[in-house]
């Protein structure tokens, strides 16, 4: 059938068709001459089954019954007092995505009832005013990499015993996060939660020409914790809405030196060694969709990249020694949380 054929051959509808006007209703957008011929062979041979072909599905059963982290609102009820809370925010930015960087530490710095510090990474620009600028203020600490770019998750590693409080949070430097995400977040740990990743409304600028992300809007508006992936079989916990206890963290010997999606790996192996996930539904922040991006650059390091194809297979062996108890020799803290490589311009 068309379904195992493309389901054989990986098909992305995203990627691998695109809408083409002038000679048919679409045409191909990758260059995949093995899938492509099947499915010419497919037409060529077909009879009277004239069904339409169904997008190959992003969301995947877990082999065995996973437990599925649950999924939780974080209502925020006016009061005449509020507790406030601590919490350091981690923000490495690199060259392609500085154009975003003020817009993103504006976002943090705005969060109600949480006194943050700022922790910016500079992780491969050459000149950088923004980072100075903001350097200034009185919880923003700053930091650059000699051997850069090394990529956020190194930079988790590098940083964690400069952090101040006991909860950590990550921000992507592309996106925005509301007012109320530190907070709503936090009341969940507060219940007893570890780990608490929440959900995103995703935009293209209003200025960025690429039809590519505008496609993936349509396909994709909002980003939820809670998914089932092939990678996250308990449920995924959206890296850029991520916030947990520091202790955590270190207890599972962070996140893999990976270049990219080593986030899904570890939010699985702390929930399966124990330690408690939690998917706020709320949206609590807005995912910028642009190429390049750490998720969307096709060539070194989004999906479909050869790399990825590779990290899909060593998060699927993780995931699959955790089932003999947990295993945290992937994780990269102990290797980088001492290396000389990471430079603090400003501390305290």
């Amino acid at each position: 059938t068309r379904e195992k054929i493309l389901k054989r051959h990986h098909f992305n509808p995203q990627y691998d068709i695109v809408i083409d006007p002038k000679n048919g209703l679409w045409k191909w957008g990758t260059f995949k001459p093995e899938m492509q011929a099947d499915v010419r062979a497919y037409f060529q041979n077909r009879k009277e089954d004239r069904q339409p072909v169904k997008p190959a599905p992003q969301e995947v059963k877990p082999a065995r019954e996973p437990r599925l982290i649950p999924k939780l609102y974080s209502p925020v009820e006016p009061q005449k007092h509020r507790e406030t809370f601590a919490c350091d925010v981690i923000l490495p930015y690199s060259q392609p995505n500085y154009q975003y960087l003020e817009d993103s530490i504006k976002s943090v710095l705005n969060q109600n009832f949480v006194r943050t510090v700022i922790h910016l990474v500079n992780d491969g620009v050459d000149e950088d005013p923004i980072g100075e600028k903001y350097s200034k203020l009185e919880n923003v600490r700053w930091y650059q990499n000699t051997d850069r770019p090394v990529g956020p998750y190194v930079i988790y590693n590098r940083l964690f015993d400069y952090l101040e409080s006991d909860l950590v949070a990550n921000q992507d430097s592309d996106d925005l996060s509301l007012p109320m995400r530190l907070y709503k977040s936090i009341q969940l740990i507060q219940q007893g939660f570890d780990v608490v990743g929440g959900s995103m409304e995703q935009f293209v600028s209003y200025d960025d020409p690429s039809e590519r992300m505008r496609r993936a809007l349509t396909w994709k508006p909002y980003h939820y914790s809670g998914k089932v992936y092939a990678a996250s079989p308990s449920g995924t916990v959206v890296n850029s809405t991520m916030v947990m206890k520091k202790s955590v963290y270190e207890a599972c010997n962070g996140m893999a030196p990976w270049i990219a999606g080593a986030d899904s790996e570890f939010y699985e192996r702390c929930i399966q060694a124990g330690f408690k996930a939690v998917a706020m539904q709320d949206i609590v922040a807005l995912r910028r969709l642009h190429d390049p991006s750490l998720s969307n650059d096709q060539v070194s390091s989004g999906h479909g990249s050869n790399l990825r194809e590779e990290i899909k297979r060593m998060t699927a062996e993780s995931i699959e020694r955790q089932k003999q108890g947990p295993d945290h020799s992937i994780g990269g803290l102990a290797k980088h949380r001492n290396d000389n490589q990471l430079i603090q311009i400003k501390g305290k």
